[in-house]
């Protein structure tokens, strides 16, 4: 299940039922096809860290701040000192500071409220759920 959620309304703006083998990034061009308002800001877990994610954001949507983590392990590209990329830039503030410093600067701390939610709504539907028995119960 992906979801995109208002943060302040708490609302679910999109969502796509998929089986597991469809992973964040492959959704989310459906996910903001269903986005019908304005987009200030995209925070996303690091599933969509990388420039394809970006320029898709960005084409949709004017002016979007986009905060999304690099993976724990990740390492700045060699083109750091001549043309660092917005996940350059990410882990080097990491690594002067730390990943809470750098959550709490960029506002990705925001996003616990959603993972509340999201958590909320797995309980609700039960720990055993998955797509098939969802989408056998929905003719």
């Amino acid at each position: 299940m992906h979801l995109g959620l208002y943060l302040e309304s708490r609302e679910i703006q999109c969502a796509e039922l998929t089986d597991e083998h469809i992973g964040d990034l492959t959704a989310l061009p459906d996910l903001l096809d269903q986005v019908e308002d304005p987009v200030a800001q995209f925070l996303g877990d690091g599933a969509y860290d990388g420039e394809q994610c970006r320029i898709s954001l960005a084409s949709r949507f004017e002016d979007v701040e986009i905060i999304i983590p690099p993976p724990k392990a990740a390492t700045p590209s060699t083109q750091t000192e001549t043309n660092p990329t917005r996940t350059d830039k990410n882990i080097l503030s990491i690594q002067a500071n730390d990943r809470m410093a750098w959550q709490q600067r960029t506002g990705y701390d925001h996003r616990s409220r959603e993972e509340t939610l999201i958590g909320c709504g797995k309980k609700v539907i039960g720990p055993q759920s998955n797509l098939e028995s969802l989408t056998n119960g929905f003719t």
